[in-house]
């Protein structure tokens, strides 16, 4: 089998709006629909030929978690996670493991924000990602 084509693309963002503004109503997956199409045009790429399956690398240090999808936030894409375990650094930061489903993800904060945010093991967390990168 030989190796697929790695693409790399272009990063475009998603719509920014306001709190409760014009994109209130308007699905994340509608959002994301649109970023992605834009992305496909910049890279001269047709629909077709991208695949169903893919992987990304999104670094532990662009992900941001907050307690809640409440509060107003630049970063668009949020996910919900659930905090697995944690593992604190000498330099004053701590990397959390997070669990989606059966997949992992980590976040790279610092101790303070772990603290005043009173995370622990079991909680129930919103993961916000900065960005990512397809990986082939």
């Amino acid at each position: 089998m030989s190796k697929p084509e790695t693409v790399l693309c272009a990063a475009v963002r998603t719509a920014i709006g306001t709190y409760h503004g014009t994109l209130e109503n308007t699905p994340a997956t509608a959002l994301g629909a649109v970023a992605i199409k834009a992305t496909l045009e910049r890279a001269g790429l047709a629909g077709a030929d991208v695949g169903t399956v893919v992987r990304v690398r999104i670094a532990a240090r662009d992900v941001s978690l907050a307690r809640s999808s409440a509060g107003e936030s630049t970063i668009l894409n949020r996910i919900p996670v659930t905090i697995e375990g944690f593992r604190g650094t000498d330099r004053g930061q701590v990397t959390v493991r997070l669990q989606i489903g059966s997949t992992f993800l980590l976040s790279r904060i610092t101790q303070k924000s772990w603290d005043e945010l009173q995370l622990a093991p079991g909680q129930q967390v919103v993961a916000q990602v900065k960005s990512l990168a397809l990986l082939s």
